[in-house]
């Protein structure tokens, strides 16, 4: 159990839009989880919880020609709170789209959701941003997430897939919950 008596509690679904020669092709849509995306996809997250809690979101990538690891934080964005009140719901990107670039394979998001506010990543938030996305490059901030996302991934998450809602809904006892969210673009 959380400190505050209760398990963690997160609902996280994907919003897809398809693009075809530079603009939208239909209708958005949204998924209760992963699939494989085709060139040109645009997505967002969208994540909401009953409860307050501090939302953080990172992408794992690596960058360059010498494939060094990185992490981006993308939520929160520009140094802004990771709290969120009771039944708020957030779309990240706010207002435009995750874009996959001409590289085909997997690329994972971490979803953390807990109660409290997380040390280790609300020192993220103070490092230099570009379009509003800290890219952590240092190999001991590096390293913290790595710890990090490690002890708490071993810790069970209960996944149910809302079809109807076209969302995920995780549910843990541990005072942090992590999920990785797996891309895979063609």
């Amino acid at each position: 159990m959380t400190p505050q008596g209760e398990p963690l509690q997160v609902a996280y679904s994907i919003t897809v839009q398809k693009w075809r020669d530079g603009k939208p092709f239909g209708n958005p849509f949204h998924l209760p989880g992963e699939m494989i995306f085709e060139k040109d996809y645009r997505i967002a997250i969208e994540v909401q919880s009953e409860q307050s809690g501090y939302l953080y979101i990172l992408n794992e990538g690596l960058v360059g020609a010498t494939d060094k690891r990185t992490y981006a934080l993308l939520e929160p964005r520009n140094g802004a709170s990771a709290e969120l009140a009771p039944s708020a719901k957030v779309r990240i990107p706010a207002t435009d789209w995750f874009r996959f670039d001409d590289a085909t394979g997997k690329e994972t998001c971490y979803l953390i959701w807990s109660h409290a506010a997380v040390p280790e990543l609300e020192r993220l938030k103070t490092l230099p941003a570009t379009r509003g996305v800290v890219l952590v490059t240092d190999e001991a901030h590096i390293r913290e997430i790595d710890d990090l996302v490690t002890k708490n991934k071993a810790t069970k998450v209960e996944i149910r897939k809302d079809e109807k809602l076209r969302q995920s809904e995780l549910r843990t006892a541990s005072g942090i919950l992590v999920h990785a969210i797996v891309l895979e673009h063609q």
